[in-house]
């Protein structure tokens, strides 16, 4: 199954969308992987009508990371559909980051601070 949506746009956004679950993972993970290559700022949209789960979460968790390994940002702009109602369910909701980086910054943390709940 394939019905998610990948899109980097001209200005370093990264819009995702559709079915953001474990069927489509290997392919989101290679999305995902291709825009850390190409930017070294990018923002990170999950459209409003998309489903998600733990997998998606998993994903964008480790490519923060990697962003961050790499002296990349990689910002979680806007968390459409179930987004941030699966952060919290898996234990994810945070008020502040999980200290990977000098900044003290996580994805799921800027959830918070938007009241995206």
């Amino acid at each position: 199954m394939s019905d998610f949506r990948f899109e980097i746009g001209s200005k370093g956004e990264l819009r995702l969308g559709g079915r953001l679950t474990i069927e489509n993972s290997a392919g989101i993970k290679a999305g995902l992987l291709e825009a850390l290559d190409a930017r070294d700022n990018m923002e990170v949209c999950v459209e409003a009508a998309s489903v998600a789960d733990l997998s998606l979460l998993q994903l964008l968790c480790s490519a923060h990371y990697t962003a961050i390994k790499r002296n990349k940002q990689f910002v979680l702009k806007q968390a459409g559909g179930n987004l941030a109602a699966e952060a919290e369910a898996a234990g994810l909701g945070r008020h502040k980051g999980c200290g990977r980086n000098a900044g003290n910054d996580c994805l799921w943390a800027c959830l918070a601070a938007k009241g995206e709940k």
